[in-house]
């Protein structure tokens, strides 16, 4: 049976924290929303209500110019360590993977080819706080089952959204969320991704 291996891109491919915080930073100082800082958009799920609110508000404005000036700073983006040579071997191997993110499509498209990796397709999330429905579009398009599509993460919400959605959950424990993060959700969890690229390529 087919398997269909898919990546987040933020934290768990690549180093991007501190470059996404400076463009937070950046745009809060600009804004009227002077109360937020970079830190409450890591764990929103966390933040007292009307907090959350504002934070919601903010990408309702503010998104389409972070991504821009995401998309302008793609360069200074660096794969977290031990996971460029890991996605090398995957196209090695003729391993076709795909990356579901909020980001961009051009921009990730663009990251990748810097690198000379071939990445099969990516997937935007329409919705930033969750990825549930981004999943069935995936499912029909590929015209594929849940139990047949692994999706390798960093955040407890998207674990959930994996859970609810019967797609395999892989756990990177080099990302944003902790391993106690994600205690009592169903996935996987590698500490390495030398670990991951022989968990994946097990599959074939």
């Amino acid at each position: 049976m087919e398997s269909f291996i898919v990546f987040d891109f933020n934290g768990t491919l690549v180093h991007s924290t501190q470059i996404m915080n400076e463009i937070l930073t950046d745009l809060i100082h600009k804004s009227c929303f002077k109360s937020l800082s970079s830190k409450d958009f890591e764990k929103v799920s966390g933040l007292p209500f009307f907090k959350k609110i504002r934070v919601f508000i903010f990408f309702a404005i503010y998104q389409k110019k972070f991504l821009q000036m995401f998309h302008e700073n793609i360069e200074r983006v660096q794969f977290a360590d031990g996971v460029g040579e890991m996605l090398m071997e995957l196209n090695k191997r003729q391993q076709k993977f795909s990356v579901l993110s909020s980001n961009t499509s051009a921009t990730i498209m663009k990251f990748f080819e810097l690198y000379d990796i071939k990445v099969d397709c990516v997937y935007k999330s329409q919705r930033l706080f969750g990825k549930k429905n981004t999943f069935k579009k995936y499912m029909k398009r590929n015209k594929c089952k849940a139990h047949q599509v692994t999706y390798i993460c960093d955040e407890r919400r998207d674990i959930q959204a994996c859970n609810k959605s019967g797609v395999q959950a892989v756990f990177v424990t080099w990302g944003l969320d902790s391993r106690e993060d994600v205690v009592g959700l169903e996935a996987d969890v590698v500490e390495m991704p030398a670990e991951l690229g022989g968990f994946l390529l097990a599959k074939l």
